[in-house]
């Protein structure tokens, strides 16, 4: 299921990067969209599948430790409502900081990306100007960067371990203390059951909690994938019907040209390149456009299409 859901959302994705608008590209660092090809889709390969086999079978471990301890001591039962209830608070406060440091970290992993890209194809301009050093120590900057965030994520791992530690210690506590003081009719042997998976239960517990958190975190590389895959805009497409234009024998009926208040800008996000610009050009006419750098001469030849 895992491999499918990757495969799909990847050919998805580039097809869609295939197909983006240049808008997209000058305003997209190319590291940016390396992550996503790269360590965003090998979580989706990889490491998504495992954790959430780790999580199952975690969880079916805990299950079975529980109903053991609820068959030889029935008032257990009441202890596990206050486990769970610590167990939910303690991984929503770790997850809830844990989740936007995964998302920092995947941040800060596209603009490496995107700065080794450009080094690399900047590399003659760099030696021609002796600034080796410079775009070394920089890059080395933006790992570091990088580093904090993954280092972060592992101490917040510890810190919910150790409390996850403490909540099965204190349950390790409470049963074999009963089972010590025969507070219930248990064998010697049923006893030692008892203590010895409850043992494996805190590890099992603290393994469970992390896959949960890995799982969650990782699906932030199904989001930033998905962002590709589902809401990248496109492209007109490729392939458009004909237009319905007159037969060869009577074409050009007018060669003539009028623009009519004609407004232009690139993207939706900047100031209007040409405004309110009012041109007729008659037939057999030859015009020249001339002006200064950034006067638009360009911008009315990428307008011609849009005319009608």
């Amino acid at each position: 299921m895992c491999n499918n859901a990757s495969r799909s959302l990847n050919i998805r994705a580039l097809e869609k990067i295939m197909h983006a608008p240049m808008s997209f590209f000058d305003t997209t660092p190319m590291g940016r969209v390396l992550n996503r090809f790269t360590k965003d889709t090998d979580a989706l390969d990889n490491e998504i599948a495992e954790q959430l086999r780790l999580f199952c079978f975690g969880i079916g471990n805990m299950i079975g430790i529980l109903i053991l301890c609820c068959i030889y001591m029935p008032y257990f039962t009441i202890v596990i409502p206050f486990l769970f209830m610590y167990a939910v608070s303690s991984f929503s406060y770790y997850q809830s900081t844990a989740r936007e440091v995964k998302r920092i970290e995947g941040v800060q992993r596209s603009i490496v990306y995107s700065t080794f890209d450009e080094i690399l194809q900047g590399s003659d301009t760099i030696k021609l100007y002796g600034n080796t050093e410079l775009f070394i120590n920089k890059n080395k900057d933006q790992i570091n960067t990088m580093n904090e965030a993954y280092y972060l994520t592992n101490a917040l791992q510890r810190f919910f371990a150790v409390t996850l530690h403490f909540a099965s210690g204190c349950l390790n506590l409470v049963v074999t203390m009963l089972c010590a003081s025969n507070a219930f009719p248990i064998s010697g042997a049923s006893s030692g059951l008892l203590v010895s998976y409850l043992v494996s239960f805190s590890m099992q517990l603290i393994q469970s909690s992390k896959a949960a958190g890995q799982l969650e975190q990782l699906l932030n590389s199904v989001e930033r994938v998905c962002e590709y895959a589902v809401d990248l805009p496109q492209e007109a497409s490729y392939r458009t019907e004909p237009p319905n234009t007159p037969s060869a024998e009577n074409w050009p009926i007018q060669g003539s040209i009028s623009f009519r208040d004609v407004c232009l800008r690139y993207r939706p996000a900047l100031p209007y390149v040409l405004k309110n610009l009012t041109i007729d050009i008659k037939p057999h006419e030859k015009i020249g456009i001339c002006g200064r750098t950034g006067a638009g001469k360009s911008t009315i030849m990428t307008a011609l299409p849009c005319v009608v």
